[in-house]
Order: C-alpha cells, then sequence, then structure tokens
C-alpha cells in the first residue's frame, strides 16, 4: 500500500525500491511531493553469488520456487501449469521452499491435479540451505500474481539459475522477456507452461537468458553500489 501523504509531507526523502514502487507512492500524493520520491534498488552480495551456469541436471527436469506459500505468490497457478505439461506428456518437478498460510491449499491442490509426485514441498529452510537448492535446481520459477522484486529473483539470476516469472509490479524491471528471463501474464496456466518447456528444453535460450540476467543483476542490484546509493539518499 502506499504510504498516506501526510507521512511523505514529513518526510525528507521516500526512497522507493523500484520504479513501479515510486509509480505507486507518486499515484497517491499530491505531484508537488513527487521530487521527495527516489528509487533505491535492493541488493545483494555479488561476491557470495558464484556465476554457474548449467545444463538440465534432473530427469523429469526440477523446477525451484522460494518464497512465503501465500496467494500471491501464485503456487497454485503454477500447479495448474504443472498438470498441463503433465497432459502434452512433459513432466515437470518443482520444489517448494518456504512456509505459509497456503501450504494446505497446495497440498490439496496437487493431489486433485494429480501431480502430487511432482511436488516436493520443504518448509522454511536457512538462507544457506536455499542457496543450496538454488544451486541444484534447473530452473527458477516465480509465478507472483502480486508482488514487489522479490530478493531471490536477484540470487537465482546471479547464480546462473534461468528464471520463468510474470509480468507484475517490479518484476519486468529486472525480468525482461527473452532477455533476461521468460516472463508470462500472471494468472495464465497455458502462457506459464509453454514457458517452462522452453526453458528446460532449450540450451541456447537458457545460456543466452542466464548470460544476460547475472549482467543486469551486477548492472543493478550489487550491494557495492546499491548502499552507498542508499546512504547518498538519506544524506
Amino acid at each position: 500500500a502506499a504510504l498516506p501523504e501526510p507521512k511523505i509531507r514529513s518526510a525528507q526523502r521516500v526512497i522507493a525500491v523500484s520504479d513501479h514502487t515510486r509509480s505507486q507512492i507518486q499515484w497517491a500524493i499530491d505531484p508537488e511531493l513527487w521530487s521527495k520520491v527516489q528509487v533505491v534498488r535492493v541488493g545483494i552480495d555479488i561476491a557470495d553469488h558464484a556465476f554457474e551456469p548449467r545444463p538440465v541436471q534432473h530427469r523429469p527436469p526440477r523446477l525451484i520456487i522460494v518464497g512465503r506459500l501465500a496467494p500471491a505468490k501464485g503456487h497454485l497457478v503454477l500447479l495448474e501449469a504443472l498438470a498441463k505439461l503433465r497432459d502434452r506428456g512433459t513432466d515437470v518437478a518443482v520444489d517448494v521452499i518456504g512456509g505459509g498460510e497456503s501450504e494446505q491449499a497446495i497440498r490439496d491442490r496437487a493431489h486433485e491435479l494429480g501431480i502430487t509426485d511432482l511436488v516436493v514441498l520443504h518448509g522454511e529452510l536457512a538462507p544457506g540451505e536455499v542457496a543450496e537448492w538454488l544451486r541444484g535446481a534447473d530452473a527458477f520459477c516465480l509465478p507472483s500474481i502480486d508482488e514487489g522484486l522479490p530478493v531471490a529473483l536477484m540470487e537465482a539470476m546471479a547464480i546462473g539459475l534461468p528464471v520463468v516469472t510474470t509480468y507484475i509490479a517490479g518484476i519486468p524491471e529486472l525480468a525482461v522477456h527473452e532477455k533476461t528471463a521468460l516472463v508470462a501474464p500472471a494468472s495464465n496456466p497455458d502462457e506459464l507452461a509453454a514457458a517452462i518447456a522452453r526453458i528446460v528444453t532449450d540450451d541456447a535460450l537458457r545460456t543466452a537468458l542466464t548470460r544476460d540476467a547475472r549482467k543486469a543483476v551486477e548492472e543493478r542490484h550489487d550491494s557495492a553500489a546499491t548502499l552507498p546509493a542508499f546512504l547518498d539518499a538519506l544524506a
């Protein structure tokens, strides 16, 4: 939700983590206050994320989704997409990392769709464990319905993991379709299934996407640059 205008009037600076966030704040306030809103992107420590592009390692291929188990993350849309792929003769599995209120709904829907063998819920894991699962996956999928610009997306791109995600909020500022990721409309399991099928079968595409995604994260989300920018904004 956008900050209330009185709070922005009293602030010297308002920091937004994406262009989309800035636009939502500006939409809710008087234009005379717009100059207070500055974008400073979230960063990750690039040195801690070695780039290691890899071919598909598993049969069936394995996706990973990292985030809280909540409707906004689109887990149920992903399950629909996996069921559609199975119906077409292509199995793709998913490792689900995170905890939250949608856990039982995810389990129930996987059972209804007949894909419980393809869906493994691991619960909440420590950051080091998450990093290990990311490096062991074949692709990262974040089919969000509502989102900001998640750090997990940056981390997946930084290590060379191909990404499938959705056109939501700040995500397309980093995940550019057919440049740094494959990006599908939100809540569209058919389009999501098509993108997943491409990401796990097209080696040349995977190579190109991961190369450009790593470059984009280095340029936009390296904490060596974003932290000084944050401190400058405060100053």
